[in-house]
């Protein structure tokens, strides 16, 4: 029977490095977790009973002193435990200024990674296989670099989290709740479900987009068109031979060279610049800062409450201590704002805080909310606790969808109507009346 190297960690986040024999790296996995470990990595390596590299016969390193812990008792967090040991993956800096992200093609990706996830395929064939089949040159290079990182042993989330012009910082901690905890298919449907949900949404802003600057260029082409029938009315007059209809396009021409022309032009330039630096990575804090002061404040949040709730509950469920998993948890919100601010309320506490009190302090989760997660402390079942705060949230944010998306009609029939009440004004109040001038002056 061969031996195994493994990485894993204890309930108080500390790491934990040995050998074990055993039959596959699946026993591996379930005999650490028995001992209420985390498993983060088992080694590809085999070594046999008589060593390939003349090594004495491997020894399983002593767990701990103390009797086993009980996975029952490792998913109880009563208090958060002393601060892990830095990550070298915490120094991986984003990159990136403009944003490249597609949230369509995240959602198709994630839905195809989650089916080979559970299939048993290897993070690095199946990002190989994304990687062909990709019809987006910078997609189909990064699934690349992720599958080539991947078989090297290294995290598919460092690379995630690297190129944030790329994906969303929620989605590369999402998955790196995945490897931690075990749950990585879990993890890939989780964000293929968050992603389905906002490309939905994003459909129909889309089309409220298109509604609201139809109108403005409606009731800009309005203008010029009654603009130019003025000018025709007074070359008539001077000179009543000319055929109309040319003289009507050229009235057109000349008003487009200016000045509708050059402020068309000038405006649709400033809205692709400010709408590239707005949506930027730069200023995406600021984006969803203010998007929680918006309609779609309450929708948001519930979103990044679910998803964060539902990412601690998976890692407390593997045994993995709060205070190794907040942060990264609370980088799972899809709203960066919420994620600053539970990882602000985690660094304002000392050690020995409680969860459901972190929980208070972060000002963003309902206090009968909190309650449960007390709750669950008391019974000793956080993880079960967290769960139902998880399912509660998703729920809210996907009744508040069909809420929103039924909202976003009504918008739509009030930009047309007010579209057509400033359009009906320049037309009674600018041009009728400036007609009537006309044709009662005309000898």
């Amino acid at each position: 029977m061969p031996f195994f190297k493994y990485l894993a960690r204890d309930s108080s986040g500390r790491p934990i490095e040995g050998n074990v024999n055993a039959g596959s790296e699946d026993e591996v996995v379930k005999m650490l977790r028995t001992r209420g470990l985390s498993v983060e990595r088992v080694g590809n390596r085999r070594f046999n009973s008589a060593g390939v590299e003349q090594q004495p016969p491997p020894t399983m390193q002593p767990i701990s002193r103390a009797a086993p812990v009980s996975p029952a008792a490792s998913q109880v967090s009563p208090v958060l435990a002393a601060k892990a040991k830095a990550d070298p993956s915490d120094a991986i800096e984003p990159r990136g200024f403009l944003n490249h992200t597609k949230e369509r093609e995240l959602y198709f990706a994630t839905t195809q990674l989650a089916a080979m996830f559970k299939a048993g395929f290897s993070p690095h064939d199946a990002f190989s296989q994304l990687a062909g089949k990709s019809t987006r040159p910078r997609y189909a290079a990064s699934y690349k670099e992720i599958s080539e990182h991947a078989q090297r042993g290294g995290r598919v989330s460092d690379i995630l989290k690297r190129d944030a012009d790329l994906y969303p910082p929620s989605l590369a901690a999402l998955i790196r709740i995945g490897e931690d905890a075990g749950c990585l298919p879990e993890a890939m449907q989780t964000a293929s479900d968050q992603l389905n949900a906002s490309v939905k949404l994003q459909r129909w802003l889309k089309i409220l987009q298109a509604v609201a600057i139809g109108t403005v260029v409606l009731v800009f082409a309005g203008q010029m068109i009654m603009a130019a029938s003025l000018n025709q009315w007074d070359a008539l007059e001077k000179d009543p031979n000319q055929a109309g209809a040319p003289l009507l396009m050229k009235n057109l021409a000349a008003q487009f060279r200016w000045p509708f022309g050059p402020l068309l032009l000038a405006s649709i330039v400033l809205y692709y610049i400010a709408k590239l630096l707005w949506a930027s990575v730069p200023n995406r804090g600021l984006r969803h800062k203010l998007v929680l002061f918006s309609p779609f404040g309450k929708r948001a949040r519930a979103e990044s409450l679910g998803i964060f709730t539902w990412a601690l509950g998976q890692a407390s469920r593997a045994g993995l201590s709060p205070a190794t998993t907040w942060r990264v948890s609370a980088e799972t919100c899809p709203n960066v704002d919420i994620a600053r601010k539970l990882k602000e309320a985690k660094l304002r506490q000392g050690e020995g805080t409680k969860l459901s009190e972190l929980l208070a302090q972060s000002n963003v989760i309902a206090p009968e909310l909190q309650n449960v997660v007390q709750t669950g402390e008391i019974v000793g079942d956080v993880s079960g606790a967290l769960e139902q705060v998880a399912n509660h949230e998703i729920q809210e944010y996907r009744d508040r969808d069909r809420l929103i998306m039924g909202k976003m009609g009504c918008w739509a029939f009030l930009i047309t109507t007010l579209g057509a009440a400033i359009g009906i004004g320049l037309y009674y109040g600018k041009f009728f009346m400036q007609l009537m001038n006309k044709i009662l002056n005309t000898d």
